[in-house]
């Protein structure tokens, strides 16, 4: 006897067949050519040792075949994207995998810092049904570099499959700052009109500040104004549209060269201008030679007070000696 036994595809439990009417000693192997293996189930298969057909009884010889689901794998890709990619610091991500409530698997994947472009770690034998999530605790961001980060949501292992996560991480600079200090120094500072700056700042060939700035008239030492916001590369420069000039007063100017914008930096246009007067100095009056003057004591206002008596008293008298005339002529 040479018979083929075919079990369809997807049965389960306990299929079996007869064959009778073989006569007595004959010796009976059983072999699998088809275990019902695919690319996703695996199979561990246990054959029976050959049976010897004995008079009036039934021999059995089973086949046992247990499978099951091949592993799958996740391949967890990070993806370093934007204007400062290259720029970061080290990316830690964490994978966490589990199944009916246990942990499978549980990494910490570090990316050091400065990689651009995707980074991937493939992780191996993976239970099929297995949950996996993959989480960033540390996105490679720094006081000078920005990320906007974009994690998968969990996955599910497939067997025999390569399930994905990416990770996507997009880095920018940091914004810088602009200082302009407006220094009013000289002499005669305080004693100028208003002063107007005028900044201007480009980044690509395009305007992105054209501002005024107005210092008041009369102002003095150091006035700033303060521009934040602007992206890394940018470069400003500073002009003086109106010195403060006025009449009788003279000014000496000092512009600085345009400054670039680092990221989360701060950069500083100093204008210091020097003011002085075109005003002649007052001419001192010199002490007559050979006469000094002593110090006021207050004896020359009595000394006039005395003379004053003394006059009224003259002519009192002389008042008195005119009536007494008069009276002599009468009589």
């Amino acid at each position: 006897m040479d018979e083929t036994f075919t079990i369809p595809a997807n049965s389960t439990g306990t299929e079996s067949t007869q064959y009778k009417d073989l006569a007595v000693g004959t010796e009976c192997t059983v072999t699998e050519t088809q275990d019902g293996a695919t690319e996703t189930v695996g199979v561990s298969t246990v054959l029976p040792e050959p049976v010897t057909i004995a008079a009036g009884a039934g021999v059995e010889a089973a086949v046992t075949n247990t499978y099951t689901f091949n592993p799958g794998s996740l391949s967890v890709a990070k993806v370093i994207d934007g204007e400062a990619a290259g720029a970061q610091d080290d990316i830690v991500l964490g994978i966490t995998c589990s199944l009916n409530g246990e942990t499978v698997l549980d990494e910490t994947v570090t990316i050091p810092a400065g990689t651009t472009g995707t980074e991937t770690q493939e992780f191996e034998d993976l239970p099929v049904g297995t949950e996996c999530a993959v989480t960033e605790p540390g996105s490679g961001a720094t006081d000078a570099v920005a990320v906007t980060t974009v994690l998968p949501e969990p996955v599910t292992i497939a067997a025999a499959t390569a399930s994905e996560a990416t990770v996507t991480n997009t880095y920018t600079f940091n914004p810088g700052t602009l200082v302009v200090t407006k220094q009013i120094a000289g002499a005669a500072a305080g004693h100028q009109g208003e002063v107007v700056l005028n900044v201007v700042c480009t980044l690509a060939e395009e305007t992105v500040l054209d501002e005024t700035v107005p210092v008041a008239a009369g102002a003095t030492g150091e006035v700033m104004s303060t521009f934040g916001g602007l992206a890394q590369g940018t470069e400003c420069a500073v002009t003086e549209t109106a010195t403060g000039v006025t009449s009788g007063l003279d000014v000496s100017t000092d512009l600085p060269e345009p400054v670039g914008i680092t990221a989360a930096g701060a950069a500083e246009l100093r204008v210091v201008n020097t003011y002085t007067s075109t005003q002649p100095a007052p001419r001192p009056v010199p002490d007559r030679p050979g006469k000094k003057r002593l110090p006021s004591t207050g004896a020359e206002f009595a000394g006039g007070f005395l003379a004053l008596g003394a006059g009224l008293i003259a002519a009192g008298g002389a008042a008195v000696a005119a009536r007494k005339r008069r009276r002599g002529s009468r009589s």
